[in-house]
């Protein structure tokens, strides 16, 4: 739900939120990856367009193919919310844990945190079932350590290398606030 909502966030309000969150030609974080998501839509529909039979006929476009659905259950994120230690209303799909906003927020930085609302799911929809405190560091990967929800700066460094993503020099740092 963190890493949801932080992208869903980013997404659509990074030049606001997160302006000096830029790669290294300029371009911010929201620019990027929405013009991300449009190559990922147009690649797509080039693929559909492409698929042709030996004798050139469509095999998809404009017979299987009836339309593009380009996102399933967009959220707006974090934008807007008055307070991020409850749970916003518009989360109106709520099964199992429940984290405020602020609560996903501290355990993403590995930190237990108490009161986190359970739903189930009823024949007349969700249900508040209860609460439980939730430990990061009691995961069985967590090896007794802190959990983070974020990329340590070494691993980051190596993931930017590996897929070549060059931030702007004021791009915060691997453990920074954005």
């Amino acid at each position: 739900k963190l890493a949801c909502a932080s992208m869903f966030t980013l997404f659509y309000a990074g030049k606001i939120l997160t302006p000096v969150c830029a790669f290294d030609n300029g371009v911010n974080i929201q620019d990027y990856f929405q013009s991300h998501f449009l190559g990922a839509m147009q690649a797509l529909v080039d693929r559909i367009h492409e698929c042709k039979d030996e004798e050139g006929r469509q095999l998809l476009e404009d017979s299987v193919v009836l339309g593009y659905d380009s996102w399933n259950e967009p959220s707006c994120g974090w934008i807007g919310l008055q307070q991020l230690d409850v749970l916003p209303e518009q989360h109106d799909m709520r099964q199992g844990d429940m984290p405020s906003p602020f609560q996903s927020l501290m355990m993403g930085e590995g930190l237990t945190v108490q009161d986190v609302a359970t739903y189930r799911l009823e024949f007349v929809g969700p249900v508040k079932s209860g609460s439980r405190t939730i430990n990061p560091s009691t995961h069985p990967r967590a090896l007794k350590k802190p959990v983070k929800a974020w990329l340590s700066p070494e691993l980051r460094d190596e993931h930017d290398l590996k897929y070549g993503i060059r931030r702007d020099a004021g791009f915060p740092n691997a453990g920074e606030c954005l």
